[in-house]
């Protein structure tokens, strides 16, 4: 039952997240259609800039707040009050740093106030928001952080789509993008003081250890907004637009799984906490089963077919994005294997090993993207996003000690073959065709693949659908 439940909250998730992100991709892709490469590596820069400050509001507390809801007995709303109390403080304090770090690293004033009317307001909007998603999937109802994501992410969209239609200057959108966040954490917090009251005491235990959360964190949102940072130093704007462009949809694939991945969440931490190690082994397998078929079939489409999407989404006049687009497609494989394996190590305790891994990660991260970058543009940075996965699924594998090998060969090797196999195909055979026909053909032959090899992850998919076919969601 508890399976059943980890699929039915990754399927509200799922849903939602599915949605909200191909519209908010479209009007993403619209935005870079209207401002054109230059303006849009502009933006994509300041995007970076939010993510990251975003992260310091948190500073890992999601994490030690999820590990103590997850305890026996644990007083949720306790918990919560802490989380609200915290990051408001953070959020203070990353403000403060945040307005001295972005002058001295630039001069125009123009970009500085570009990236202050758009980061500002996403700091106290991404605060708002997350303490209404760390609720719903602490008490493991997730169709309410769907809710909340999915209203955030419609108002941003809408608020996007509004600019282009009242075609309005470059400088407004910053604002518009930084307001809409607002809205979004106002939503989320109307919906959870509707089911807990959230000054209700203090509870120390979420700063426990959270300095290993912290390093780990910060290494975790800087990996994917290190592209535009240092590509902005080694190459132009203009290819740090083409790369943004081309990194958009990889990074909203990848970040497909890991919404399964907090489905698998609170229970693997429910096991690690326990010291039940061979369910954990267990689900972290299903969990690496799941992802990374997934992975690979929205990978697909864009590794065999990347001038064909760039063409249809942006024009003519960003078929430079193509090579790129193929090369960051891999990512999306790469990180639906990583997240599990890196998941693995938190939620028994080890976080302290993720976060050596994810350090590693940004060091040769920063170089890579400096080296390739300057020698090859936006291919450059694609090689170099690609290449830090691997050094990730290394070094989460072999920290995983006895069990990482056991994990990845258990969990992926029939969906890799198949995915091998599957490629071959579309590439000698498919690459003619026109690409909806060779897409769909590959998805079915992937598909075909794995069921053919995998029994148990076709047994697990069929008593699945049995089960929502017979019991509705809560």
């Amino acid at each position: 039952m508890r399976i059943s439940l980890v699929f039915k909250n990754a399927s509200y998730l799922f849903t939602s997240n599915v949605l909200i992100r191909l519209i908010n991709s479209l009007a993403t892709i619209l935005v870079a259609r209207y401002l054109g490469a230059y303006d849009f590596g502009v933006l994509n820069i300041a995007l970076a800039f939010a993510f990251i400050a975003s992260f310091f509001t948190d500073m890992g507390l999601s994490n030690t707040v999820m590990r103590e809801a997850t305890k026996p007995n644990a007083n949720i709303s306790e918990l919560v009050s802490s989380y609200l109390k915290v990051r408001c403080i953070f959020a203070l304090l990353t403000l403060v740093v945040f307005i001295f770090v972005i002058n001295v690293l630039y001069n125009d004033p123009y970009l500085i106030n570009f990236v202050c009317w758009l980061v500002i307001p996403t700091i106290f909007g991404s605060a708002l928001q997350n303490i209404g998603s760390i609720y719903f999937q602490a008490i493991q109802e997730m169709k309410y952080t769907a809710l909340i994501r999915g209203v955030s992410g419609l108002i941003t969209s809408s608020t996007l789509i509004l600019f282009i239609i009242l075609k309005l200057p470059f400088s407004w959108l910053a604002p518009i993008y930084g307001i809409s966040s607002i809205l979004g954490g106002i939503f989320s917090i109307f919906i959870v003081t509707r089911r807990v009251y959230i000054f209700n005491g203090w509870n120390k235990a979420i700063l426990n250890n959270l300095a290993n959360f912290t390093i780990g964190g910060i290494a975790v949102i800087i990996l994917p907004q290190l592209g535009p940072i240092i590509l902005e130093k080694s190459t132009n704007l203009k290819e740090v637009g083409y790369f943004a462009a081309a990194y958009k949809i990889p990074s909203v694939l990848y970040s497909i799984p890991g919404v399964i991945a907090a489905a698998f969440y609170p229970l693997l931490f429910k096991y690690g906490n326990n010291k039940e190690f061979s369910k954990h082994e267990k689900l972290s397998i299903i969990q690496l089963k799941f992802m990374s078929a997934l992975g690979i079939i929205m990978a697909l489409p864009f590794l065999v077919y990347p001038e064909f999407w760039v063409r249809l989404l942006f024009g003519e006049n960003w078929l430079p994005t193509s090579p790129a687009l193929s090369i960051l497609s891999l990512m999306v494989i790469l990180q639906s294997i990583n997240y599990p394996l890196a998941d693995a190590l938190t939620t028994k305790g080890r976080q302290f090993y993720r976060t050596v891994v994810m350090i590693v990660g940004v060091f040769l991260g920063s170089i890579l993207y400096f080296i390739l970058g300057r020698q090859w543009g936006s291919v450059g940075g694609a090689c170099a996003a690609v290449l830090i996965e691997v050094v990730l699924l290394i070094g989460f594998t072999s920290l995983n000690f006895n069990s990482g090998r056991k994990m990845l060969e258990l969990g992926t090797k029939y969906n890799l073959f198949s995915a091998f196999l599957t490629y071959a195909i579309s590439y000698f055979f498919l690459k003619w065709v026109h690409p909806f026909i060779g897409i769909s053909i590959s998805m079915i032959s992937f598909i075909m693949f794995v069921s053919m090899m995998d029994h148990e992850l076709r047994k697990k998919t069929i008593n699945y659908f049995k089960i929502l076919s017979k019991k509705s969601f809560y």
